[in-house]
């Protein structure tokens, strides 16, 4: 099979990194496998050699779209995957009128992606002209009309076997966060939160990424006269190695698709406090057994349920219980079955 993905970057996020387990994944498949990118920056995730990459420039989004279009018709792929806002519409600008089989994913909370009426009405056809559509929630599959859930496929993200360990050590510290610093992640809330608590438990705040809240972050810190406690470590790449020594993982998000780091820190047995975000990720990951939730902003729920967790050592073992019934269903194996089964049912195989 010939398959063509687009994302605007392999840099960052987690749509990026899903992404570059399917280009991998389909390169040892000896599936001939082509990326296309916006954009190239120092630090991407890695991509088998296998692979073929074309960088089509940051131009205007109908110049890439054009750009995107002539890489179509010159490959001739079987099928053309996209992720995210950006790839969704240059993908579909791209095919139309070709007779090109495509799939577009939603990796995000779609009223946020696409919050306008006039954006509404060309998702719809859009989306309608589609082959194929991955969501990642029930929530944001029903965000579209029935003609495009009929033709759609939830499937989660993968999560790598790196993150899958067998035993928990009982010596753990620390309330851990990853994510960019920007106000999707609501780390105010999350530093405020741990504020109401930390003189009632032992565990520092540690956050990991970059991003451009940086400095307002530390005028908060500064604020709550813990800047001994609460930690900005910069961005990590040796996640696996932050989560084993983790007590409890806190994800204060305002809204996400599916969070990586979340079903990383499930499947790595860390304890989970999340919010019950849009467009319910978190609610479907955790399944209300292996960790708890709280509405989106409210500082006061999600210090109580901080401190619940980081206090309480027979409640952390019962949501690793859980997370270990729970965590099958996000192996990397079990979810790109399910990406090959879909590329088979589109094209037809």
């Amino acid at each position: 099979m010939k398959i063509l993905f687009h994302i605007s970057s392999l840099f960052g996020g987690g749509a990026e990194r899903v992404m570059s387990y399917l280009i991998n994944h389909n390169c040892e498949l000896n599936n001939e496998v082509y990326i296309v990118v916006c954009y190239e920056k120092e630090g991407e995730y890695y991509i088998s050699p296998k692979a073929k990459k074309i960088v089509i420039g940051t131009h205007s989004i109908v110049s890439q779209s054009l750009e995107l279009r002539k890489t179509i018709k010159r490959i001739k792929p079987d099928i053309c995957v996209s992720f995210m806002q950006g790839g969704n519409i240059r993908l579909s600008l791209a095919c139309m009128g070709l007779k090109q089989k495509y799939i577009l994913s939603v990796r995000n909370d779609p009223k946020k992606e696409y919050p306008n009426a006039i954006m509404q009405k060309l998702v719809r056809y859009w989306f309608d002209a589609a082959d194929g559509v991955v969501f990642q929630t029930e929530d944001a599959k029903k965000f579209f009309c029935s003609s495009v859930q009929n033709k759609s496929s939830i499937i989660y993200n993968p999560v790598s076997n790196q993150f899958f360990r067998e035993n928990v050590s009982k010596d753990t510290t620390g309330i851990v966060a990853f994510g960019r610093l920007v106000d999707q992640k609501n780390f105010a809330m999350l530093i405020k939160a741990y504020a109401v608590i930390a003189d009632r438990i032992d565990d520092d705040l540690y956050i990991y990424g970059e991003g451009p809240l940086e400095k307002r972050l530390y005028e908060i810190i500064n604020s709550t006269g813990l800047a001994s406690r609460i930690h900005l470590m910069g961005r990590t790449n040796n996640v696996p190695e932050v989560l084993k020594t983790a007590k409890v993982y806190a994800l204060s998000s305002d809204f996400e698709g599916m969070p990586n780091a979340l079903l990383e820190a499930v499947c790595m047995l860390v304890p989970v406090v999340s919010t019950d975000c849009p467009c319910g990720g978190p609610k479907e990951i955790c399944n209300n057994a292996c960790g708890l939730l709280s509405p989106v902003g409210d500082v006061e729920s999600f210090a109580n349920n901080l401190y619940k967790v980081s206090h309480s050592e027979q409640l952390r073992e019962q949501l690793v219980k859980k997370s270990i019934e729970r965590r099958a269903a996000f192996s990397n194996d079990s979810i790109l079955k399910k990406w090959d089964a879909f590329f088979d049912k589109v094209c037809g195989c």
